[in-house]
C-alpha cells in the first residue's frame, strides 16, 4: 500500500481527500466565499483526522486561474521544446508574461519531427496565495498539480472510452452546475475544458443546456485543432432523453454514455458512494491513483522546494540529534543502575566475607599443615624411590657413602669408586628419565693402604620437581 497523501483543491469550493491508495480514508467539502480569508476557511475543514499538524499535502490549482494551450512545437528535444515555449507562451496568455508560471506535458510526437505538447499557465502570484494560505493552516505543500493532471491520470488507469479504433472522443461529466469536457484520444486525455452549465440547469431549461454544450464542443475542436467523432455523456444524463435526442441532432451522430466509477477498485467505489462523491471528485480521486507511477506538472515554485527541503533537512538533524540525545540519556541510565547494582552488590559481598574471615583463616591454618605434611611425606616417598634406582644402576667398585635430600628437593651423592666405576655410575645417572641436571661437584683421588680410590660428590634432581 502506497503511503498517505493528502489532495487539497481550492476552486469553486474547498475539497480535501486524503488517502493510502488504493484505500481513501478522509474527505471533507466546503463552499468558498471569496470575500472571506481562504486560510480561515481551511482551517474549518482541517478538524478531526485532517488535522495538519505539519504534514504535506498536494495543491489542486483552480481551473479558473489556469490557461492550457496546445501547441505544436518543431522539435522533440526537451530543452528546445521549453525554449519555445518560454518564447510563444507569454503571446497567447491573458497574463503578466513575466508573473507566470508555466509547465507541459509533450502529448504526442510525429514523423516530421515536431511535437504536440499541452501547456498549463498559472500567474504566479495566485500559487503564492494558496500555499501561504495552506501554509498558514498548519500543511506543508510539497507539491501543486492542476485538475488537468488528476483527469489524465483518472482515465489513463480507470476511465475505458466506449468504442475502439483512434477516432477522438469527448466524455461530458456535469455537476450541478457545471460541466466538463475531457477530450480523449486512444485512453489518454489531450484537453479538458468546463463550462459554467450543470444538471440544475438542465432541469430548467435542457434546450439553453445542450447549445452551451454545443458551443463548447465546438470550441474544444477549435482548441484541438482536430474533429471530435464520439461524443459520451455521464450516465446521470440517461434521465434526459431530450438532451441526447437534441445533442445527436446537433452533433449528427449517437451520442453514448459512461460510468466514470466503473474501473475504480471495490473500496474506493464504496468510499464514493458513502460520501456522496460524484464525478466532480474525478480530478482529486486521479491525484491520488497510483501514486508511484503518477508525475503532475508540479507548480510548486523554486523558493517553496527548497524551503521544503530544508525544513526536511531541519527535521531529520533534530530527529537525529533528538535520537542521539535519548540514546545517550538512556546509556547513562543504564550505565548508573548498572553502578548501582554493582556497589550494592560490593556491600552485600563485603558483609558476607566480615563473616566468613574468621572461618576463612581457620581453613588456611589447616591447608598450610596439610601442605607441610604432604611435603614431608612426598620427600620421604622420593628419597625412597631414589634410592632403589641407584642401588640398581650403581655399578661395581663404587661404595656409598651418604645420600640425601636437600630442603630445595635436590639430591646429594657421596661415595669412593675406582677410575672405571666413576664413570659408570656419572653415564648410569645421566641415563634415568627422573634425573635431570646431574653435576659432579669434586672426584678427588687419595691413597690408602697403597691402593688409590677416588671420593666423589654428585648433586642431581628429579625430573618431576
Amino acid at each position: 500500500m502506497a503511503p498517505p497523501v493528502t489532495v487539497i483543491s481550492i476552486d469553486d469550493d474547498i475539497r480535501i481527500l486524503k488517502g493510502s491508495w488504493p484505500a481513501l480514508s478522509v474527505c471533507a467539502q466546503k463552499g468558498r466565499d471569496t470575500g472571506e480569508d481562504l486560510c480561515a476557511q481551511v482551517k474549518e475543514l482541517s478538524i478531526g483526522k485532517l488535522r495538519p499538524n505539519g504534514s504535506s499535502c498536494v495543491l489542486m490549482i483552480s481551473r479558473r486561474d489556469m490557461v492550457l494551450k496546445i501547441l505544436d512545437i518543431p522539435s522533440q528535444d526537451p530543452q528546445e521544446i521549453d525554449r519555445m515555449l518560454a518564447l510563444q507562451i507569454p503571446s497567447v496568455v491573458p497574463f503578466d508574461g513575466t508573473q507566470i508560471m508555466c509547465r507541459h506535458r509533450v502529448l504526442s510526437v510525429h514523423e516530421s519531427g515536431s511535437s504536440t505538447v499541452i501547456a498549463a499557465v498559472v500567474p504566479e502570484h495566485v500559487i503564492q496565495e494558496s500555499i501561504d494560505a495552506l501554509s498558514g493552516a498548519g500543511w506543508t505543500v510539497s507539491g501543486a498539480c492542476t485538475a488537468f493532471d488528476g483527469e489524465a491520470n483518472y482515465v489513463r488507469w480507470f476511465l475505458k472510452e466506449p468504442g475502439s479504433g483512434s477516432s477522438r472522443s469527448a466524455l461530458i461529466f456535469s455537476g450541478d452546475h457545471d460541466s466538463t469536457i475531457l477530450v480523449c484520444s486512444n485512453g489518454a486525455l489531450e484537453f479538458s475544458y468546463r463550462f459554467a452549465c450543470g444538471r440544475a440547469d438542465v432541469r430548467d431549461n435542457v434546450a439553453a443546456f445542450v447549445e452551451a454544450l454545443a458551443r463548447s464542443l465546438a470550441m474544444c475542436e477549435r482548441f484541438c485543432g482536430r474533429e471530435i467523432g464520439r461524443v459520451c455523456l455521464d450516465r446521470s444524463f440517461q434521465d434526459f432523453e431530450e438532451i441526447v435526442s437534441r445533442l445527436a441532432e446537433e452533433r449528427g451522430g449517437m451520442i453514448e454514455t459512461i460510468d466514470i466509477f466503473s474501473g475504480l477498485p471495490e473500496s474506493c467505489r464504496v468510499f464514493a458512494e458513502k460520501n456522496g462523491m460524484d464525478i466532480s471528485w474525478m480530478p482529486i480521486v486521479g491525484c491520488l491513483a497510483g501514486c508511484g507511477d503518477f508525475a503532475f506538472m508540479n507548480f510548486l515554485p523554486k523558493k517553496v522546494y527548497f524551503s521544503n527541503i530544508r525544513k526536511k533537512g531541519r527535521r531529520r538533524v533534530l530527529s537525529f540529534v533528538g535520537g542521539l540525545v535519548s540514546v545517550i540519556v538512556l546509556s547513562a541510565a543504564v550505565f548508573q543502575a548498572a553502578i548501582f547494582r554493582s556497589a550494592r552488590r560490593l556491600e552485600t559481598l563485603k558483609t558476607e566475607a566480615a563473616v566468613l574471615e574468621p572461618r576463612l583463616k581457620e581453613m588456611r591454618a589447616e591447608d598450610d599443615f596439610f601442605e607441610i605434611m604432604t611435603r614431608r611425606n612426598r620427600n620421604r616417598d622420593s628419597v625412597l624411590e631414589m634410592i632403589r634406582e641407584v642401588c640398581r644402576i650403581l655399578p661395581e667398585g663404587v661404595a656409598l657413602q651418604h645420600f640425601s635430600m636437600g630442603e630445595d628437593g635436590a639430591f646429594e651423592l657421596k661415595g669412593v669408586s675406582d677410575d672405571f666405576g666413576l664413570n659408570h655410575l656419572q653415564s648410569a645417572l645421566v641415563a634415568l628419565e627422573d634425573v635431570r641436571n646431574v653435576n659432579l661437584k669434586y672426584a678427588t683421588k687419595r691413597r690408602r693402604f697403597d691402593k688409590e680410590y677416588t671420593e666423589f660428590q654428585f648433586i642431581f634432581d628429579r625430573t618431576d620437581r
